[in-house]
């Protein structure tokens, strides 16, 4: 085995790593030491579903990667990934095939045992399939020197910020996933069982989960019903302060609730559309959970195409401004093309402007549905307000240790989310019959689970201490008292508070908004 692996992805950066991989092969064999490179690129992915179908001999070089990862002395260099949308992987399908290599074409519907078996094949590579195997271990996030002096001395803008600055951060204040979240701490090793029971009392289950002893389990659900009156305040709201609108998820990692919240925007904001040919658009496959562009790809093709498209301009001409992420495309365009933890920076480095279709910048209503982590935004837009933009020439950055050892949060979460076909409840019962979580839900709700094990959790606690005690810098927990996992995370840190005290490691434990705001202060 070599001693570095290095992947071979398929985003932008593979152009540039196949220059840069023979240097560095090079420079390292002066040392002795190995390099080889592992393919988890999606058309690498792809073959390897269907290695034995095909006769291609192909390894699932990606689960070989995990297993790799439990391994202390393992070094991975992992590139940017594609985190494939169903339109993305219909299209690296229709690639193979165009050059003779025959994978099954993506069942669109689940008719026979070879659709369903297909479908749960291609699942495996959908959205962000590539970080949750690689990132076992939890994160420890620091800016090295070099790449700190640098960015002083070539530092890139924050755009311009004061008081007058009318960007603002939106959130549900009712029925999101924050709101309706209940959290335990497991007293013992079982299996839960993920039902749903409908109103004439039919009981499906849905999954199965291994619960160990220790570990924090949450459950909580979205209400699609209080997302749509979100959405259809927050257009209002943007037409009558003439603000451009913005839309901030992460289809990609959370590959089933987001792309059902994305539609939702679409559905809400062309209403009309939607109650004229909804119909029409379930026949022949218009989706709006892939987008605009894929939606009118598919409206091209239908006879009335020139009577439905008026309709949407027509409301696009009377209605807010949509974000126009370049001259082609719009943020409703696709749903993996905004990234939030990407998009909301990019947007605060323009002053929180955004430009719409006819290339004029404008501040922005930026549309965050779930407020867990909308408030981080909201604080730094305060922040930003109030103090101004960041001069990166004499700022100083902040360490992050991350909990997402064994897929905890949300890495964890793609096969425990599901959407409510009809009104009833989600019901998780535990070995013995017991309810652990309820939740009445209605047509359309978007339910999940998340778990974080209690060595995860332990492991993240050490690390942060360790941390500590190098750097000596005041450590400050983001835990809100507020939710009821981060109840559970603080209850599990009481046990740890003497190992800090005695270290001489100072820390806090703030929430979402009073982090953000002490981590500015911090960094100006």
């Amino acid at each position: 085995m070599s001693d570095i692996i290095w992947t071979k992805t398929d985003e932008a950066p593979l152009f540039a790593s196949y220059s840069l991989f023979p240097i560095v092969k090079s420079f390292l064999s002066r040392a002795g030491i190995s390099i080889t490179r592992a393919d988890i690129s999606l058309a690498g992915r792809i073959l390897s579903l269907f290695s034995k179908e095909l006769g291609l001999n192909k390894a699932d070089e990606l689960e070989l990667l995990g297993e790799l990862t439990a391994h202390k002395e393992a070094n991975i260099i992992k590139l940017p990934n594609i985190s494939a949308t169903l339109v993305q992987l219909k299209a690296a399908i229709e690639e193979l095939r165009s050059k003779g290599i025959n994978v099954p074409f993506y069942p669109d519907e689940i008719i026979t045992d070879y659709d369903e078996e297909v479908a749960k094949k291609y699942a495996k590579v959908l959205g962000s399939a590539v970080n949750p195997v690689l990132r076992q271990g939890n994160s420890d996030r620091r800016v090295l020197p070099p790449v700190k002096e640098f960015a002083k001395k070539h530092p890139h803008s924050n755009g311009d910020w004061d008081k007058a600055n009318k960007t603002k951060i939106c959130y549900m204040q009712k029925g999101d996933f924050y709101e309706n979240e209940r959290s335990i701490i497991a007293s013992k090793d079982e299996k839960f069982y993920i039902n749903f029971i409908s109103l004439d009392g039919k009981k499906e289950l849905l999954k199965e989960l291994n619960v160990q002893s220790g570990e924090i389990v949450d459950a909580t659900f979205l209400s699609v019903d209080e997302l749509d009156k979100f959405y259809e305040s927050c257009f209002d709201e943007a037409q009558k302060e003439n603000l451009t609108l913005s839309l901030h998820l992460k289809c990609t990692m959370m590959k089933v609730s987001d792309p059902v919240i994305f539609a939702h925007a679409i559905k809400s904001y062309f209403k009309e559309v939607f109650e004229l040919f909804g119909d029409e658009f379930k026949t022949h496959g218009v989706e709006a959970k892939n987008g605009l562009k894929d939606m009118f790809s598919k409206i091209s093709t239908l006879k009335n195409k020139d009577e439905i498209l008026a309709k949407f301009d027509e409301i696009l001409s009377k209605k807010a401004k949509i974000w126009a992420l370049n001259e082609s495309a719009s943020n409703f365009d696709v749903p993996n093309d905004v990234i939030i933890d990407a998009s909301v920076p990019a947007l605060i480095r323009n002053s929180g402007k955004v430009k719409d279709k006819d290339g004029e910048l404008n501040f922005s209503l930026c549309m965050i549905p779930d407020r867990t982590y909308a408030r981080v935004y909201e604080a730094c837009v305060a922040d930003f307000k109030e103090h101004g933009a960041l001069d990166v020439s004499n700022i100083g950055s902040v360490a992050n240790v991350g909990l997402m050892a064994k897929k905890a949060e949300e890495y964890g979460s793609h096969d425990k989310t599901f959407i409510a076909k009809e009104d009833g409840e989600f019901v998780v019962f535990d070995e013995a019959g017991e309810s652990v979580f309820k939740f009445s839900v209605k047509k359309g709700d978007i339910f999940r689970m998340t778990q974080a094990k209690d060595d995860a959790i332990n492991a993240w606690f050490e690390l942060a201490l360790k941390r500590g005690e190098i750097s000596k810098d005041e450590l400050i927990f983001w835990l809100d008292s507020s939710r009821a996992h981060d109840r559970n995370l603080i209850a599990k840190f009481d046990k740890f508070r003497d190992k800090f005290t005695n270290a001489g490691v100072k820390f806090e434990i703030l929430n979402y908004e009073q982090a953000t705001k002490r981590s500015l202060e911090a960094i100006r």
